[in-house]
């Protein structure tokens, strides 16, 4: 038995030597092809603060900063502080290391699972030299680190449950809490529902689960809290009531917004565009008093755009947010167009985001092949924004949507919802066993949950970015397409 296992254990090793290769020659070709790390967008998102703050007053901004979580700004500073000048090579460094990371985790992920290392070398290989994975690992945004600490927290999650190892779990409740304390749309409550469906599927473990996250949930919970007593918010983000407007109130066509303001139905804030420069509110918006606080007095960055997380946009916010209920209320036929249209633009290969122009036109040709022979994309039309439905005419309305569906990963439209029921029968199967394995039933648990939470979360509350979201869950689908393919097929054929 024991020189059994040994030899099992280095055929894996083996075939782990092969993923790391892999990556090595395959980051080398890109880089060849012309692939450079994208970091321009420190100088214009709105998530960001001003480069200026990160390296002159990095905790003051990062403390005060009311419309993201401050991790990744935290992050950005700590880099532009350590690599003055380098930046853009410190940043790729960095990216490469995750990117590793991710391959490393996402197989060791599946073999934990007990899944056939050729099935796992192959599936780990495929997502590694994707067109998104790639992208995404070129592009400055906090896309790709928290995919890479969601796959990474699954892989401690079987290793608590397999170990019952107190550290494990510990680090795994961490992952989760730096992911919410990087992207918004892990709320809290999203932190608490994991809890929540771990004590669930293991009531013996109460104590030790509870233990284990106990501390991460009180620093998040700190966020919170913080918020709550700086501005009057109890979240991570201010900005919710400006994205769902986007969902909702800007579904409507003008016409009928300017209707329904000279109504008094809704406010005047609705018929200019969320996330708008600040003179554009100035009308309706009282400019908030100074505070000596550079990262909330601030109007205009020194790059130039707008500073978002400037006082006034938390009010800015609130008026979207009525509005937007007020629709919810009196147009839930506009909402759920809203969410609709959310999804089309979900199931969009995560490739065809438009910040990633500037790589993927060095890979052009190797995009669409992977559009088409692995995502089942069939139309390749100009990308727009299809959120004015005032300009569909009926007679248009059947070419619209076969368009726009001929434009989505038809596997991904298809597979989601087959891989999910069947990953619900594997479940059934694997819990109703004498020797039940819950540390598997647990880790296929959580990545439904996530992948259905995001897309849930991700479309239900915000517009036009959502292909960038499915990306978060992408490495979570190939586990379960590989746990599926192998109970069901590889297992009972003897392959090994």
């Amino acid at each position: 038995m024991r020189p059994f296992f040994k030899s099992t254990v280095l055929a894996n090793t083996q075939y782990l030597y092969i993923v790391i290769c892999f990556f090595i020659l395959s980051r080398v070709i890109f880089y060849l092809l012309g692939i450079r790390f994208d970091a321009n967008s420190i100088n214009f998102f709105f998530q960001y603060i001003d480069p200026v703050l990160l390296k002159t007053q990095l905790l003051e901004s990062t403390y005060y900063s009311h419309g993201q979580p401050p991790l990744f700004n935290l992050f950005l500073g700590l880099v532009l502080k350590l690599s003055t000048g380098h930046e853009k090579i410190f940043f790729a460094i960095l990216y490469t290391i995750f990117g590793f990371i991710l391959s490393i985790s996402l197989f060791r992920l599946m073999m934990r699972l007990h899944l056939s290392p050729h099935l796992s070398t192959i599936l780990t290989i495929l997502f590694m030299i994707s067109p998104s994975s790639i992208l995404y690992e070129n592009f400055l945004f906090y896309t790709y680190p928290i995919a890479v600490a969601l796959c990474t927290s699954a892989l401690f999650l079987h290793k608590f449950f397999t170990s019952g190892n107190l550290r494990d779990g510990v680090v795994f409740f961490t992952i989760l809490a730096v992911v919410a304390l990087t992207r918004s749309m892990f709320h809290i409550v999203w932190f608490l529902l994991i809890i929540f469906i771990l004590l669930l599927c293991q009531r013996n473990d109460t104590k030790k689960i509870l233990a284990a996250a106990l501390l991460p949930l009180l620093i998040l919970l700190s966020l919170y809290v913080k918020n709550f007593y700086t501005f009057r918010s109890f979240a991570a983000s201010t900005w919710f009531g400006m994205s769902l407007s986007k969902v909702t109130t800007f579904m409507l066509s003008d016409h009928d917004r300017t209707y329904l303001v000279n109504q008094g139905k809704l406010t005047n804030i609705s018929l200019i565009k969320p996330f708008s420069a600040p003179k554009s509110y100035s009308s309706i918006v009282p400019t908030p008093q100074k505070t000596n606080i550079l990262v909330l007095d601030q109007v205009v960055k020194s790059t130039g755009v707008a500073n978002f997380n400037n006082l006034m946009y938390i009010d800015i916010s609130k008026q979207y947010l009525s509005d937007a209920v007020y629709v919810l209320h009196s147009y839930p036929k506009t909402y759920l167009k809203g969410i609709a249209n959310a999804f089309f633009y979900y199931f969009l290969p995560s490739s065809d985001y438009w910040m990633l122009d500037l790589n993927r036109k060095h890979i052009d040709r190797y995009d669409k092949f992977f559009s088409v022979f692995f995502c089942g994309r069939l139309l390749f039309s100009n990308r727009r924004p299809f959120h004015d439905w005032s300009s569909i005419k009926s007679d248009s309305l059947i070419s619209y949507y076969v368009r726009k569906l001929l434009n989505m990963s038809l596997f991904s439209v298809l597979g989601y919802p087959v891989l999910l029921i069947f990953s619900f029968f594997l479940l059934r199967k694997k819990y109703s066993q004498n020797n039940r394995d819950m540390a598997f039933i647990v880790t296929i648990v959580f990545l439904i949950v996530n992948i259905l939470y995001v897309a849930l979360v991700g479309n239900c509350f915000e517009f036009l970015e959502n292909n960038r979201f499915r990306f978060l869950t992408s490495s979570f689908i190939f586990v379960l397409f590989g746990s599926i393919v192998h109970y069901s097929f590889i297992k009972y054929v003897n392959i090994k």
